[in-house]
């Protein structure tokens, strides 16, 4: 269809995002790490050194390839030159794959890391919770657990109901819907009182939980996911773990 186009330009040149990278592997490539100033020291040193020692030779043998021989042996190349390169080489690799170093002083310090600390949610994993287990009858667990949580705005609700609809299962109207904060849901799914929360809500209530239920529950929370406890006419019918998941890039 005819018509144009308005664009807002609100950065340009080195304002960029990529200008800013560019920008800092420049500075990252022109920084020397500590590797780097003591090859450049003892570059400065060996290289009159090893002239005068070839000088030595020459005037001791009087044959000029004995003291070409002292040269070639003597040269420094893989300090003075290898040193600067591979930190250029690596900064400009890593830039390209996405990992900004600020210069060849944190590429030494690496090799002295032995834990990363990393930012996870929407980094290494999706920033959403999926179900990840079901204890208990899957397919009861997901029906009651779901319908509960249509009238919830929580994210495990969203988890919780979309598992319910990739499974293909029909979702009842809860009644009597009510949201405990910090605890989790009550209400009524075809005359059953339905529960689902957290153990506090369970002991709010006074429904037990089994000690078999709980000791898996334990074991799922360990894993880093979030249980929920899923209870029937004061039964507990059983557990629904949430977690965010990693990126299949992550590793």
């Amino acid at each position: 269809e005819a018509g144009y186009l308005e664009i807002k330009t609100t950065k340009v040149g080195e304002d960029t995002a990529l200008g800013k990278i560019i920008k800092l592997v420049e500075e990252a490539e022109a920084h020397k790490a500590p590797v780097q100033k003591f090859a450049d020291r003892f570059t400065t040193y060996f290289l009159p050194s090893a002239v005068s020692f070839a000088i030595l030779t020459y005037l001791i043998s009087g044959k000029a390839i004995y003291a070409i021989a002292v040269l070639v042996a003597a040269c420094p190349c893989a300090v003075g030159l290898a040193t600067p390169l591979s930190v250029i080489a690596s900064v400009g690799s890593s830039a390209r794959k996405g990992l900004l170093i600020k210069g060849g002083l944190y590429l030494e310090a690496l090799a002295k890391v032995d834990c990363v600390v990393m930012d996870k949610t929407g980094t290494i994993t999706f920033g959403k919770p999926y179900v990840t287990d079901i204890l208990g009858d899957a397919n009861e667990v997901l029906y009651l657990a779901a319908s509960i949580e249509k009238r919830s705005e929580h994210p495990l609700a969203s988890a919780i109901i979309k598992k319910a609809e990739d499974e293909g299962i029909e979702l009842a109207e809860p009644e009597g819907f009510e949201y405990r904060v910090g605890r989790g849901v009550l209400g009524i799914i075809e005359g059953k009182a339905v529960i689902l929360g957290n153990q506090r809500l369970f002991e709010e209530r006074d429904i037990p939980i089994p000690d078999e239920i709980k000791k898996n529950a334990d074991a799922l929370e360990q894993e880093g996911k979030t249980v929920l406890f899923l209870g029937a006419d004061s039964l507990v019918k059983g557990v629904i773990a949430v977690s965010d998941i990693l990126r299949d890039e992550a590793p």
